[in-house]
């Protein structure tokens, strides 16, 4: 049985639908202002050119400027908290890795961020393959010309590679290895 009730409560309802309509298109289309993209890493590096050279392209396509805002520090800790405290508005982003997402959740008894909670991923934007490269005083062509020459060496061989863990306080790892 319908009531009046319910007919009062439908009329209400129906006439709210144009106010909904005015208030959607009131609200400007995404993105009505800049783009902040945080790289967690100094200017310079492979993250930052990779957030520059896409943020130039989405800048074309969005018709917004993106903005890339280093901010180094604290193994990512710093750049992955300022994220998680701007609005979840969609107008600050992050270049996150394994080290914002799972090694410092790991390394650390307490983050200001929870990588869980506070941050979304999106998309994988690249990867960064490691490559072995050596001085041409080495001479070797190979990875078992390398190993082998390595082995001749009764202290082994200095190295440097980077130091995931510690690129905030040195961007590079010396080291001395032998092999077996």
């Amino acid at each position: 049985m319908i009531t009046i009730r319910t007919c009062i409560a439908a009329g209400l309802g129906l006439a709210a639908i144009p106010l909904l309509a005015v208030t959607a298109a009131a609200e400007p289309a995404f993105p009505a202002k800049p783009v902040r993209w945080i790289v967690p890493y100094a200017a310079g590096g492979g993250s930052d050119f990779l957030a520059r050279s896409i943020g130039q392209a989405l800048s074309a396509r969005l018709g917004q400027p993106v903005l890339v805002d280093n901010k180094p520090g604290g193994n990512t800790a710093i750049g992955a908290a300022e994220t998680a405290r701007a609005p979840a508005d969609g107008y600050t982003v992050l270049s996150a890795d394994n080290g914002t997402l799972v090694f410092n959740p790991a390394l650390y008894k307490t983050l200001s961020y929870n990588p869980a909670k506070d941050l979304a991923p999106v998309t994988l934007l690249g990867r960064f393959p490691m490559i072995l490269v050596v001085g041409p005083g080495m001479n070797v062509n190979t990875v078992q010309e390398f190993i082998a020459r390595a082995k001749s060496r009764p202290g082994g061989i200095d190295y440097a590679r980077p130091a995931p863990a510690a690129r905030t306080i040195s961007p590079w790892s010396c080291s001395r290895w032998k092999p077996d």
